[in-house]
């Protein structure tokens, strides 16, 4: 599974149970599977882009 897979499918599932995602939780938990913090960020902004998260303030949600 790629870097990218696992970062959105944690956005996905910490949002359908809460309904959207504090950034720093994200961070955290992508951090604890050795994630490095440069490349969470690239891979984020990546899906930002490409439409499939979206940002608001300290918050992600999907589209």
């Amino acid at each position: 599974m790629k870097i990218e897979d696992v970062i959105f499918n944690l956005i996905k599932k910490e949002n359908e149970t809460n309904g959207m995602v504090y950034e720093p939780k994200i961070l955290k938990m992508a951090t604890l599977l050795n994630i490095h913090p440069d490349k969470y960020e690239k891979i984020k902004e990546r899906l930002i882009e490409a439409g499939k998260i979206e940002k608001n303030g300290l918050k992600l949600v999907l589209p």
